[in-house]
């Protein structure tokens, strides 16, 4: 039995075959990738949450990202360290003066501190001489911060 009968009419050599299917991906390709009309049901905002999130989480920034990212926690934990120690200063007064002091510049006058930390830009530093608790808190509405109350 000859089985060559079903390629008879289609004979192609090795560089025939990959040119046609070279010419059928490019036609796949360009059909895939044209911009239609039809954007899937998609409106414009999401387009540009979408491009919002390639721009921050691209290869090309990603070094700036990363020394944001850096700076950032650098203050971060800075002013975590302030706090820890001006509220270190508090226990210290506490035990040594048998109260609480009546204000954060008592700490410095005592000599418990040799000044107070700065406070972060958009924060104040609230402190309650009734339990000795210091803590950062969001500044009101139409002020900076970098205050003490």
């Amino acid at each position: 039995m000859n089985r060559d009968w079903r390629f008879k009419s289609f004979r192609f050599g090795v560089p025939a075959r990959w040119g046609i299917g070279c010419a059928i991906g490019v036609c796949l390709l360009v059909g895939g990738c044209g911009q239609g009309s039809d954007d899937g049901g998609r409106d414009s905002q999401s387009d540009a949450a979408d491009a919002e999130e390639a721009a921050e989480g691209s290869p090309l920034t990603a070094p700036a990202d990363y020394l944001g990212a850096v700076n950032q926690a650098q203050k971060s934990s800075a002013s975590r360290l302030a706090l820890a120690g001006l509220q270190q200063a508090i226990q210290q007064f506490r035990v040594m003066e048998d109260r609480h002091p009546n204000d954060l510049n008592e700490l410095v006058g005592s000599g418990y501190l040799p000044r107070l930390p700065e406070v972060p830009k958009a924060f104040v530093l609230h402190y309650d001489r009734r339990t000795g608790q210091v803590q950062w808190l969001p500044a009101p509405e139409g002020n900076a911060g970098g205050g003490r109350r």
